[in-house]
């Protein structure tokens, strides 16, 4: 195994060194964790999404990752949204009790804010491992 030494006088040289040397590394030795984040939706809508066309769910659990739902049904449903694939919903109709979770704290996070900015119906309900969070969320006063 071949190792390189680099030597440096400032410590600008040393930032300039590391900088060149991780830019290397990604580019020669790629790996999970190299991943910029604004690129991971690109790469996994390379993923096909399954359709889902014209379909009744009632009181069921309806996974969103990797699917994409039009003109579906949706009576009592919890739909569970873990972010790891993008997906799509187009021309359903949702009724009664919704539930909504979360696999990901990021995901949760942005749903419960929405829910504080007043943006989401009252008949949502959220679950997820930090569904404790949202017990003081309330809607703010607009002015």
């Amino acid at each position: 195994m071949k190792k390189l030494v680099k030597f440096w006088k400032t410590p600008a040289e040393l930032g300039s060194m590391v900088s060149r040397s991780v830019v290397k590394l990604i580019k020669n030795s790629p790996a999970v964790g190299w991943v910029r984040a604004d690129l991971i939706f690109k790469e996994n809508s390379m993923v096909p999404i399954t359709k889902v066309r014209n379909r009744n769910f009632t009181n069921e659990k309806v996974l969103l990752d990797g699917f994409d739902y039009k003109q579906c049904k949706f009576t009592n449903v919890k739909f569970v949204y873990n972010g790891t694939a993008e997906f799509k919903f187009t021309d359903n109709i949702i009724e009664g009790m919704l539930n909504f979770s979360a696999g990901s704290l990021s995901v949760f996070c942005t749903v419960a804010f929405l829910k504080g900015l007043g943006l989401l119906k009252e008949n949502i309900s959220l679950r997820g491992e930090n569904e404790e969070l949202l017990n003081n969320i309330k809607p703010p006063t607009i002015i």
